[in-house]
């Protein structure tokens, strides 16, 4: 692939670069990482209570990673107190870090200020892995507060710190936040870095999802043609990670959408296609809002396809049906102007 900036444009239509914290959150997971994972490479130092605090500080992080984000709060203010009273300062400013990142995420202003002061006086004199945190926890707290300079300069020096002390995964998440925070051709350049630090790990679950957002920057400046090979990338690394039928459902829609853009709407279709078969079948066995909005995604784009065949019929059914579907995930108030996308193309061809 070549690496292509293409040409400035607009947002993309159905996907874009994140940008509230919901978006920001799910594209780190995405990567099956979010903000707590380092802890799992700390091995125990052979004192019980550390290595009970260390197992309680992973609990912390899978609750932060599945977004039970008041839980891991609790969790994280409690590991916090336990590790202070034991004398391990370095497990302390890693609650507080995560505590601090979580009220900023809360707009709790205040009580992040307070954590964030508790994090940085324990992670004085420390090794990198509570540092790398507390550095994590100050970036997404500049970002959060509009501040995308000092932010992309925080997490600079967090990829610089984490690459020179062994914490490749970390530096990984430092690149990937600088690419979602950044603005232009920054955004590329920083996603080209995490996947640069993502290849020596051997992820291709984690690869995969990085050539996804380098997609979908490209999608947003109309290179479709590079996007697509971006998406068929993740597509096979995707496939090689022992993905979820969920995973290559999304793989399929994205580089099916990438193709039809690109004006190749005979590959689009087959993959749009087998997106719709394999979005019925998990409907079918589990009809919850995540099921029903994949399947009514991969009903606009073949819809689109149709559209552009001149089956205006065909078009409309399934547009009609695509909009049922995305009112039932809850479109309506998690993605309005998305809905409001539908709904104008669904005005250019008639009355529903």
């Amino acid at each position: 692939m070549s690496g292509s900036r293409g040409a400035a444009a607009g947002r993309p239509r159905q996907g874009s670069v994140p940008r509230t914290w919901s978006q920001f959150a799910a594209a780190l997971l995405g990567l099956g990482l979010a903000l707590g994972c380092v802890s799992a490479e700390v091995e125990a130092e052979g004192r019980s209570s550390r290595a009970a605090l260390e197992r309680q500080l992973r609990r912390a992080d899978d609750a932060f990673n599945g977004r039970s984000f008041r839980q891991a709060l609790d969790m994280y203010s409690a590991l916090y107190m336990a590790a202070l009273s034991g004398g391990y300062d370095d497990l302390a400013a890693e609650g507080a870090a995560q505590a601090s990142t979580i009220n900023a995420l809360k707009d709790a202003q205040e009580e992040s200020d307070r954590w964030m002061s508790f994090a940085e006086r324990y992670a004085e004199g420390e090794g990198a892995g509570p540092r790398s945190r507390v550095m994590l926890a100050r970036g997404i707290r500049q970002w959060k507060l509009g501040d995308s300079s000092a932010a992309l300069g925080t997490f600079e020096a967090l990829v610089r710190l984490c690459k020179e002390t062994g914490l490749e995964v970390r530096a990984m998440q430092g690149a990937s936040l600088g690419a979602l925070v950044a603005e232009g051709e920054a955004q590329l350049d920083w996603n080209l870095k995490a996947i640069d630090i993502c290849q020596g790990l051997e992820q291709p679950r984690w690869e995969g999802a990085l050539w996804t957002n380098h997609g979908w920057l490209l999608e947003a400046r109309g290179d479709f043609e590079d996007a697509s090979r971006c998406f068929e990338r993740a597509r096979e690394l995707l496939a090689e990670g022992a993905a979820s039928p969920m995973d290559l459902l999304q793989a399929d829609w994205a580089l099916g959408r990438a193709l039809r853009l690109a004006g190749r709407p005979s590959e689009a279709r087959t993959l749009l296609e087998q997106a719709d078969v394999r979005g019925r079948e998990l409907y079918a066995a589990d009809p919850t809002a995540r099921q029903a909005e994949w399947l009514g995604r991969a009903w606009w784009e073949l819809a689109e396809l149709e559209l552009a065949e001149g089956h205006d019929k065909d078009a409309l059914a399934l547009l009609q049906s695509a909009r049922r579907k995305l009112l039932e995930a809850g479109v309506a108030d998690a993605a309005p102007l998305l809905l409001g996308r539908l709904d104008a193309r669904l005005i250019e061809l008639g009355p529903r």
